[in-house]
């Protein structure tokens, strides 16, 4: 029975029974927790063990490909709450002796054990991994192990950025030659701009190249030469920036119109195509950039540069200067050709180099050429970005310079075009053209920056440009002096003309110039190169020389590399350099080709020693006789590479037999052999359209995978809280059966989940995934979205799993934020209004804010439900309050015990009798539930006017989900003192910034702040806008402490000083670093 308050305390002799708490718990990012009953006799010594891996394609298990991960924290809990921590070696592993490992070892205590992971300090990108119930696969950050040892306890991260399902279809632009207006039909031919394809796909013969035949899907009006794509994984979109590429159109905002006088037109536009996850797309729409004022970045007005141009119908006539601008509507050779005069210098200096998606998936990266500098667009939200041409707000844009203050110095130009994102880093492809040298100052750099930061890039691959290397040419030609057909050469502005030699019928030469056009990242961290020949963008097939007199056809061979960079302890190591040598290149020889030998070599390469990807060229007769090679060197410059797969893949002409055409190969990255090739211009071979399509220079962009975005999931465990304290100890079982919901921010119930026999339960937007028990799949769950997460109230009826259950105590660890990395052990239950309608009405969540989610694969399997089924009982003691001199509420409330207490709400109202409405932003959990012992509370309620008259009481929230209120109190808030003076940040005091501490009890201090009339003091971690770890905000005091420090974390903490007006002014952010264990302290 409770007894009475006295006065100002519960006036009545009973409390007000109110009825049903409807809690709703919030979707946050964790790992799923495996849980068993281990009961009975005291604790035997046992090792425990287990790997950390990286997971490419999310099934929870260490696939053949799928690194290791070192230095992931991990940490073992004994029932009594001892531990023993370490991390993972280089080849990913722990190991903790329990007996061993802490002076004595962990054994003594019965219950079992709870595991704990952490990724690695620094590593940011990383992400949960997700649930795999199967033995030995990952399944949460938390885990319970059995006594006596316990092997394969294994945790899997993922950088979503690099998810894939299997077998991703491909993307590719196609380049036409001439005019590309009135080129509408994609199915066309002579007309397609963009094409799409599988990753099974093979070509097997020379009559069978392209099986299946590519998917012809959007036309080269719409999109003219579009180089640089990204994959909006998020949309399914593809974006396609604008390319220069001499002898072909401009897409449809960007381009002359038909007849229109010669003209400097913007080498710009950034299209917008609907490709979903499969082969097949249609085009949207697009949006332009020059001129934009971006809204941050040091790049200023964005300029993307000119090329002189005009579309005419006629064809362009040979030697008539009135025609050195034009492009053709006519669509066969030899009508279609052109002079196009002014793009030959411009090519790879004007327009768009390679753009990329941002890691999260919520940002555009364009690289622009002109200006040498990077773009920023925000993505994240499609319906803000113009569709029809126009040009896009700059409050979407920012805009970088890329700094080459680092590099050597440069004989001519650097000439940036390739662009990757990779585990947090973002990394540019840069040149040096050598234009005002020669041969031997030519080098290409790889160039890291932040992206969160971009204003420093520091070179981290370096090479020599001078390299020994193969001809994409047969033709023993002789270029002007200094000039060579195999090696590298500096860019050209002006036209060079072989001057002797075997030139063949169809005038193919080449001369081959540099451009890193296409980075990727292996499984084990190597980088895959694409070196592009601009060569194939300043020429083609059987066009009119850059030249305004000449009459004569040209047919260029593009030449470009692939080139590996070894990931090595040391850096980055160039292929063939010590630290990064393959045995594959055989230098096979060729007999003679029309009475040319073509001789492969084994010294070429960076290293002297045969290249790691040797089998780029081109065959003659059946593809079994390697020993006829045509063309060597036949790489074009694009890369896409799916991790896992082992392979890259590379766009070249001619990948299975010599004639005009262009395709893919797919080579390995671990032997550098060629696993097949594919033909993608379109047609038949030898049909004639060979010619037409010019493909012997560039004629593909860049290739893109349908890759669909990480799964979002959410989780983890409902467990019976043995002693109600709120944690999950070792020992504490999971609760089968117990049916949990997940609603959207509009309240509407969008599924659900039963928990499995450890309690675990999985809410999953995985669209592939089977749903069986306790894991629901295929939920429509997003990114920056809000979602509740709640133990329905079906649970606690009839033959529900939680009849006759009480909720236990919430948030004992002091971690409110639900995040799935460090709130991961307690109970994140709090009583909140009802939600939703749909389903069935909630009666115990979670809810989860839209920035949790802000990318795809940020799974949080740290949401988990704690209840009791012991019997309880509770009596309260007092409660008062009263106004302060500060012109705030203090109150103050006591209970006698907190056998069946689980928390408390501050209720004000306007008057006695009327409406009441929570003033806490989150519950108040009790301090000893399930105990006999009373405790001590205080609130203070900053949120009030002075002169205003409030009523308060306390409502009671009991485990049973009923609740009782006091009385009322009333109170009249008294006006706080004037003060005349400037309100000023507080001065924070300690710890100081960047101090290193030991793990344990931490106490801020800061000075006090005139005219301040409450202090809020903040807590982060990882950065002064991570994660918020804790936060007060009604201290009247200038110190406050906090205990559940992690240790090897970096935490950023400031304090603002508020004034009686609710003005606040904040200090600066104060970082500190907790030391892990053998650590020395500043």
């Amino acid at each position: 029975m409770r007894t009475k308050f006295q006065d100002h305390v519960f006036a009545n002799p009973k409390l007000r029974r109110l009825g049903i708490i409807v809690l709703s718990i919030a979707t946050a990012l964790l790992l799923v927790t495996q849980a068993a009953n281990f009961g009975g006799p005291a604790l035997a010594a046992g090792t425990y063990s287990g790997t950390a891996f990286r997971d490419f394609n999310g099934n929870g298990t260490q696939d053949t490909l799928e690194p290791v991960i070192a230095a992931v924290g991990v940490a073992l809990y004994n029932a009594a709450g001892a531990s023993c921590s370490t991390t993972t070696n280089a080849s990913g592993v722990w190991s903790i002796d329990t007996a061993t490992c802490v002076g004595g070892g962990l054994s003594g205590a019965s219950g079992g054990y709870r595991v704990e992971f952490s990724p690695p300090a620094g590593a940011t990108y990383l992400q949960n991994g997700v649930y795999n119930p199967a033995a030995g696969a990952s399944q949460s950050s938390v885990r319970f192990v059995a006594d006596n040892g316990v092997t394969n306890i294994n945790m899997a991260y993922q950088n979503p950025a690099q998810y894939s399902q299997d077998n991703p279809p491909v993307t590719v632009p196609f380049f036409q030659n001439a005019s590309a207006i009135g080129k509408i039909t994609p199915s066309n031919p002579l007309q397609v701009g963009y094409m799409s394809f599988p990753w099974t796909a093979t070509g097997t013969s020379e009559t069978d190249q392209n099986n299946p035949d590519p998917s012809q899907d959007v036309s080269v009006s719409d999109v003219g030469t579009v180089w640089g794509a990204a994959f909006h994984r998020t949309t399914g979109h593809i974006f396609a920036a604008a390319a220069l590429k001499r002898h072909s159109d401009l897409g449809l905002y960007a381009r002359p119109a038909l007849e229109a006088p010669a003209a400097a037109v913007n080498v710009d536009g950034v299209y917008i195509l609907n490709y979903g996850y499969d082969v097949g797309g249609t085009f949207i729409g697009g949006f332009l950039l020059n001129g934009v004022v971006p809204s941050a970045g040091t790049g200023g007005a964005i300029s993307v540069g000119t090329v002189t141009r005009r579309n005419q119908a006629a064809t362009v006539a040979p030697g008539v200067a009135t025609d050195q601008y034009s492009l053709s509507t006519q669509t066969t050779f030899p009508n279609s050709k052109s002079y196009d005069i002014d793009a030959f210098a411009k090519v790879g200096t004007i327009g768009f180099g390679d753009a990329e998606m941002s890691e999260d998936d919520q940002s555009l990266w364009i690289v622009n050429l002109n200006q040498k500098s990077l773009i920023k667009i925000n993505v994240s939200n499609e319906a803000a970005i113009p569709i029809n041409g126009a040009v896009i707000s700059g409050a979407l844009v920012s805009h970088y310079p890329i700094i080459f203050t680092g590099l050597p110095a440069c004989a001519g130009q650097f000439r940036p075009w390739g662009l990757k994102f990779s585990d947090g880093f973002g990394y540019v492809g840069v040149v040096c053209d050598a234009s005002g040298g020669t041969a031997a100052n030519l080098a290409g750099y790889v160039l890291r920056f932040d992206p969160n930061n971009p204003t420093t890039f520091t070179s981290v691959v370096t090479i020599a440009l001078t390299y020994p290397r193969e001809s994409s040419s047969y033709d023993n030609v002789v270029l002007p002096a200094g000039l060579s057909q195999n090696l590298w050469n500096p860019w050209q502005s002006t036209w060079q003309q072989p001057t002797a030699g075997s030139l063949s019928g169809n005038r193919e030469w080449a001369m081959p110039q540099p451009v890193l056009s296409d980075i990727e990242f292996t499984e084990d961290g190597d980088m895959v190169l694409g070196f592009m020949d601009r060569n194939g963008l300043q020429a083609g097939y059987q066009n009119y020389q850059a030249i305004t007199s000449a009459i004569t056809n040209e047919t260029v061979d593009g030449g470009g590399d692939l080139i590996h960079v070894c990931n090595t302890a040391g850096g980055y190591v160039v292929e063939g350099l010590t630290g990064c040598v393959f045995d594959t290149d055989n230098g096979v020889p060729n007999p003679s080709i029309n009475g040319v030998r073509n001789t492969g070599l084994n010294n070429d390469g960076p290293g002297g020693v045969g290249e790691v990807y040797f089998r780029d060229f081109a065959l003659i007769g059946a593809q079994s006789d390697q020993l006829v090679r045509y063309h060597l060197e036949t790489e074009t410059g694009a890369l896409a590479l799916w991790l896992g797969s082992g392979l890259v893949l590379s766009t070249d002409f001619d990948p299975i037999t010599e004639w005009f055409n262009q395709g893919v190969n797919w080579n390995n990255t671990s032997t550098g052999l060629l696993q097949k090739q594919y033909r993608v211009t379109p047609g038949d071979a030898n049909s004639g359209l060979d010619d037409w399509l010019r493909t012997k220079a560039n004629g593909l962009g860049d290739l893109e995978l349908l890759q669909r975005p990480a799964p979002i999931e959410i989780g983890n465990r409902v467990w019976n809280d043995a002693n109600q304290n709120g944690i999950q100890d070792p020992g504490e079982a999971g609760i089968a059966g117990v049916v949990v919901g997940i609603y959207n921010a509009a309240g509407t119930f969008i599924g659900q989940a039963t928990t499995d026999a450890n309690g675990n339960y999985i809410l999953s937007s995985d669209p592939l995934g089977t749903t069986v028990a306790g894991r629901t799949y295929n939920l429509p769950i997003t990114t920056n979205a809000q979602y509740t997460v709640a133990v329905l109230a079906s649970n606690f009826t009839g033959s529900g799993a939680l009849v006759g259950y009480n909720i236990t105590p919430p948030n004992k660890n002091l971690q409110f934020d639900n995040s799935g990395f460090t709130d991961i052990r307690d109970s994140d239950a709090v009583p909140v209004p009802n939600v939703g309608s749909g389903g069935t009405l909630a009666n115990v969540g979670v809810v989860l804010a839209s920035t949790l989610f802000p990318g795809p694969g940020t799974n949080n399997h740290g949401l988990d439900f704690g209840f009791n089924n012991s019997p309880t009982a509770a009596e309260m003691a007092l409660f008062t309050a009263k106004a302060t001199k500060n012109g705030t509420v203090r109150l103050d409330w006591e209970t006698l015990n907190e056998l069946k207490i689980a928390g408390f709400n501050v209720l004000r109202g306007d008057s006695r009798n009327g409406d009441y409405a929570v003033v806490n932003a989150n519950p108040i959990a009790a301090q000893n539930i399930g105990t006999l012992n009373g405790s001590k509370y205080k609130y203070t309620d900053a949120s009030v006017t002075a002169g205003s008259t409030y009523y308060y009481r306390i409502q009671v929230l009991y485990a049973d989900q009923s609740t009782d209120q006091t009385d009322a109190v009333k109170v009249t808030v008294k006006a706080p003192a004037a003060c005349n003076d400037t309100l000023k940040a507080p001065a924070l005091v300690s710890p100081e910034n960047g101090k290193r501490l030991a793990k344990g009890k931490l106490t801020f201090k800061w000075n006090a702040s005139k005219c301040a009339m409450r202090y809020e003091w903040q807590l982060r971690e990882r950065s002064a806008d991570g994660p918020i770890v804790a936060e007060r905000k009604t201290l009247t005091k200038t110190q406050t402490s906090f205990q559940n420090l992690v240790a090897g974390t970096t935490y950023f903490w400031r304090v603002q000083s508020c004034n009686a007006d609710n003005q606040c002014v904040a200090s600066d952010s104060w970082s500190f670093k907790v030391r892990k264990e053998g650590e020395t302290l500043e």
